[in-house]
Parts: structure tokens; sequence; C-alpha cells
């Protein structure tokens, strides 16, 4: 099959969240499965010159709706052997500090990407069989496609749109509309009205064939209220065309069994299944580089990600001071809401020597975390699949989980599977009430940290649970098996 991918980000051109990284990956395991892909992401200002600097023009294509700009360049580059589209606009795309923040012009922006995108796969012999959209960026193609395309071999491609996170609705004023040039009409409650505003995100969920999430459980949490987003109508409506498919990780990339390349030359330690004397080794030099105390019994609970409520970063903020008091050492990286940064700061001071790390995004010492650390903490509050607990497996380091989204699709509780277990899981109310759900987030969380520091003093049932963790398959090959039946099934139904 020929299948275009449709992006706002990509690992490792432009990466903001988890989005880049399946683009980034999902394509790479498809075309090892003989198909024929490629992507296309915008091509932002913050992308680096050296993703650039050997770019291909490739031409340029009208878009046809003033006041939009009238024309976008194609650029070609290759990533990781598949073919990358840079869709060129600079008076849109080149901002700072974000590449797609919460811009007033988003809707032009990404209104014209979708057309962009739509012209280029328009020309004689691109027609794709199917287009697959990631998130609101991507929400308006398929309108167009059905509103202007009609008549093209673009009608017959089938569209997969992918809800990476249902809580960004990607909202927009009325009047955009006649600047976008779509209709009146659209704007109701059976369209894309969203509680007096339009979603590119609510159009992506209803003009695309199939609908999909990242995990087969959040593709049922968003079918309810509690975690719907208000868009839990609309998800029910497309019950019988919604697909969950569990992400998968580069097992190539992040592999404890791969050297890294560190700055000052210094050696990294490599270690695998078999043989784990090189995880104490980078346990060791975690402590170094974050000046923890070198106290080789203390356990190290591990935290890479957005500081951001999703995340229950509160939750882990209140329930860890009584473990730090007891010896425990907490690294931390991230960016993310000033009230966190300054709350690990706090702890910082509170316990030193105890509590280090960055507040940046760091790819190699995310990598250093996930390989020195004991347990690594993800108490989120919904997590539609999560990719961090997955890669902490991957290194032999037992995540504690809120059982929700992909997380309860991933990870196996240690005392609730005596021979499979692969981390630690805790249950918490299916909520979006902040008030509600930390109160008892908090206290379950202290309780599933007791229960894996129980396991931390057993050394031999430890090393089981590493080497189940270790065990566990998160590639991409059985998830690219299901998407690409689900492309296939997408383009017959545009077919028939």
């Amino acid at each position: 099959m020929r299948i275009a991918f449709v992006a706002p980000e990509c690992d490792p051109i432009i990466k903001v969240g988890g989005l880049a990284d399946v683009v980034g990956s999902l394509p790479r395991a498809l075309q090892k499965r003989g198909h024929d892909v490629e992507i296309y992401i915008p091509r932002l200002g913050s992308i680096a010159e050296k993703f650039t600097k050997d770019a291909v023009r490739e031409g340029i294509v009208a878009v046809r709706q003033f006041p939009l700009p009238d024309h976008a360049t194609l650029d070609v580059v290759h990533s990781r052997g598949v073919t990358v589209h840079l869709v060129g606009c600079p008076e849109l795309y080149e901002r700072e500090p974000e590449p797609y923040g919460s811009y007033e012009d988003n809707p032009a922006r990404f209104g014209f990407f979708a057309l962009a995108c739509l012209e280029a796969m328009a020309i004689e012999g691109r027609a794709p069989d199917a287009i697959h959209l990631h998130d609101w960026p991507t929400g308006l193609l398929p309108l167009y496609r059905s509103l202007r395309y009609k008549n093209t071999p673009l009608a017959r491609a089938g569209i997969l749109f992918t809800v990476h996170n249902l809580a960004h609705p990607g909202v927009f004023d009325k009047s955009w509309l006649r600047h976008l040039g779509l209709p009146d009409w659209l704007f109701n409650a059976n369209q894309l009205e969203f509680y007096g505003l339009a979603s590119m995100i609510k159009a992506g969920l209803l003009w695309s064939t199939m609908v999909g999430t990242v995990s087969p459980t959040y593709a049922n949490e968003i079918q309810g209220p509690a975690l719907g987003c208000r868009l839990d109508g609309v998800i029910r409506k497309r019950s019988q065309d919604l697909v969950g498919i569990l992400n998968g990780i580069d097992t190539e990339i992040w592999d404890p069994a791969r050297v890294e390349k560190t700055p000052d030359r210094s050696a990294w330690p490599v270690f695998d299944i078999n043989d784990m004397s090189g995880k104490e080794s980078h346990k060791s030099a975690l402590r170094a580089q974050l000046k923890l105390n070198d106290a080789d019994d203390a356990p190290i609970f591990g935290f890479v990600g957005r500081l951001d409520g999703q995340k229950g970063v509160q939750a882990m903020i209140d329930a860890m001071p009584q473990f730090l008091a007891r010896g425990a050492q907490l690294a931390v990286l991230g960016d993310g809401a000033d009230v966190y940064r300054n709350a690990f700061k706090d702890l910082a001071r509170r316990f030193p020597g105890r509590v280090g790390g960055a507040l940046e995004f760091n790819s190699l010492l995310a990598k250093r975390i996930y390989a020195g650390s004991d347990f690594f903490l993800m108490p989120s509050k919904f997590e539609p699949c999560g990719l961090a607990q997955m890669i902490a497996c991957r290194y032999g380091t037992l995540p504690i989980v809120a059982w929700t989204g992909g997380l309860a699709d991933t990870i196996r509780d240690a005392d609730g599977y005596k021979d499979s277990g692969n981390g630690f899981t805790f249950p918490t109310p299916s909520t979006m009430s902040d008030d509600v759900w930390l109160a008892a987030a908090s206290s379950m969380l202290t309780n599933a940290i007791s229960r894996a520091l129980a396991a931390y003093a057993n050394k031999d049932r430890l090393l089981q649970l590493r080497h189940n963790a270790m065990s566990s398959d998160f590639s991409w090959d059985r998830s690219a098996e299901l998407y690409e039946r689900v492309f296939a099934e997408a383009a017959r139904r545009e077919r028939t």
C-alpha cells in the first residue's frame, strides 16, 4: 500500500511530545513490511539546520484559498530511511518559542497545511491508498478532502484520524470559517461547533473514514464523560469506526546494549537481560551527575516527562517526601508549569543529596535516568498511551503507574501477576476533577511505592521483576500489522 502520514511533528526532525516518536517510528515499521510510506510535516522554524541542510526542493503547490498564502514550498529529506516532505511557508511556520503553541492564527496555519498536503498528494501518481492523520493540527484535512477532492484519486484514499490526546480540541472562532473557505452550515452541534467555538479535532473525528486512539483502554475511556473531554458523544457516534492500537517504541534507539556518545567521551555502560552489571554502573554515574548521595543501597526513583497536571506530578510531590526522609532518592528530568518547577526545587532544598535532576529536556540524561533508576514514576491522571513506561521496562527499571489508558495496557502489577509482573499499578478515580483525583491518587501512589520498596528489599524478586520488564515486547512489529489491516479496511470502505 501507499501510505501518507500527516502530522505536526516527527522525531528526530522536530519533537514536542510522544506524537513525534510515533510518527518517527511507525512509518519505518510499515516500510519494513513492504509498504510505500511518506511523511508530511510543516517546515517549522524551530527545525534544526542539520535536518534541512540537505533538503531537496520538490516544487511548489498552489493553495487556492484567499486570504491564506497562495502557495507552499515542498522540500524532501530522508529520516531513518523514510521520505519526509517539509511543507514550507515562512510567514506561518517560523515561530518561536513553540512550534505549534496557542497561536491566534492556528486555523490559518493548519488549514493551509491541510490544503497544501492535499495538493501535493493530488499530483498525478502520488495519491495514497491510505492517509494517517495525527491529532488536532490535521483535523481539517478530511473535511477539505470531502468538500474539494470528490472527483480526484484522493477520494479513494482511506483516512485514519488518530487521537493522541483528546484534551486538546484545537478550537477557533466561527469567523475563521470564511477565511478557511468552509461553509457556514458546518457551524452546528452535529458538525464543527464545540461549545460556541469550532474544533479541528471534531472535524477529524467526524469526517475521517476511521478513528483511532493510541491504546485500547483509552479508546474505551474517551467514550465516557469522565475522560471524553466533552467529545464523548462524538466518539460514541463513531464507535463502530473506532480502533485502539497500542503505540510501540523504537527498540533500536531504546536499547540498553547500545553505546551512546557522551559529550565528554566518557564510557557508556551497556547491559542486557543476562548481565545487568552495567545498570549498576549507570546508577553510580547518575548519582555523580545529579550530585546525589553515594548510598549503594538507596533506591532511585526516576521521572522523565512534562511537569503538568495530567502527568500526576502533584501526586508525586505529595507522596515522595516520606520516602526521601527514609533515604530514597529522586531523579527528575522535565520542564513545564512553574508551580511544579518550584515544588521540585523545594524538594531538593529539603532533601539535599536525595533529589536531583534538570528542569529541561535532555535526551542523554533521559537515557541515563531510564538506565540508572530502580523505579520509574508515572502517576498520570490520564495517559492515552505513554511511551516512558515502555522505555523504562526496556532498561529494567520498574514502572509505578496509575491504572489508566496505555499504562493499564502495558504494565502488569507485580503483586497481581506473580510470574509475569513488570511493574506496579494503582487505581485512581476516572475523573477530570483535580481535587477528587489528587486525594485518591496521592494515597494510592504511596501504597504502590511501599509495595515497590518491599520488592526492592528482596533481591531475588527484584531481579525476576527486572527480567520480566526487559522481556516485555513493546516493539512496533505487532502494532504495525494491526495498522496495515486498518489502513486496508479504511481504503476498502472508500472504494465501495
